[in-house]
């Protein structure tokens, strides 16, 4: 008697376990960048069967159509307007004139540097190599976060200064060009 409650015990546990376990090991991992948590759901693909008939659709017939000459911008002249080179020798090189990436999270402050930095090159498109140091105050009283950024070729690093409270269209410091357009919205009112 004994022993079949403890094997039925058993058969009802690895049943749990089998019912259970799928769902526990599926559960949603988040990555260390991940600001919320929004668990993916994957619905479960439904077999259909050979015999089930598809449906053949028309074929399309594409129309031509007239085009009108325009002037198209090319690659150089979308990179001078995304790209725009700072006319000031100061800009970013000083800690009174920093490169402004803030918006209205502070919480974000450190990724739009890092963004800003990543699409940052060399003069001649070199990877740049950077390393935050101590933040510092400048003449206004605001907290910049210097970057000690070198790339192959250069004699010795550079310093870039960056704001994380205040936005400004963002440029790129003399010496340097940028890879793309900075990816770094506005903040929104």
């Amino acid at each position: 008697m004994f022993s079949r409650q403890l094997t039925s015990m058993l058969v009802f546990c690895f049943c749990l376990l089998a019912f259970l376990g799928p769902l526990t090991s599926c559960q949603y991992q988040p990555s260390s960048l991940a600001r919320t948590e929004v668990p993916l759901f994957v619905p479960p693909t439904r077999m259909i069967s050979s015999s089930t008939p598809t449906l053949a659709r028309d074929p399309v017939e594409i129309l031509p159509s007239a085009t009108l000459a325009v002037s198209t911008a090319t690659i150089e002249t979308i990179e001078e307007q995304d790209c725009q080179l700072s006319t000031d020798p100061d800009y970013g090189f000083s800690p009174d004139n920093p490169i402004q990436v803030g918006s209205n999270q502070l919480s974000d402050g450190p990724e739009r540097e890092l963004i800003y930095l990543l699409t940052l090159r060399g003069p001649n498109r070199e990877e740049v190599f950077y390393a935050r140091q101590s933040p510092q105050f400048n003449q206004a009283n605001t907290i910049v976060d210097p970057y000690l950024v070198e790339y192959d070729g250069i004699k010795e690093p550079l310093t870039l200064y960056f704001d994380l409270y205040n936005y400004a269209p963002l440029l790129v410091p003399l010496g340097f060009i940028c890879e793309a357009p900075f990816p770094i919205q506005p903040p929104q009112e």
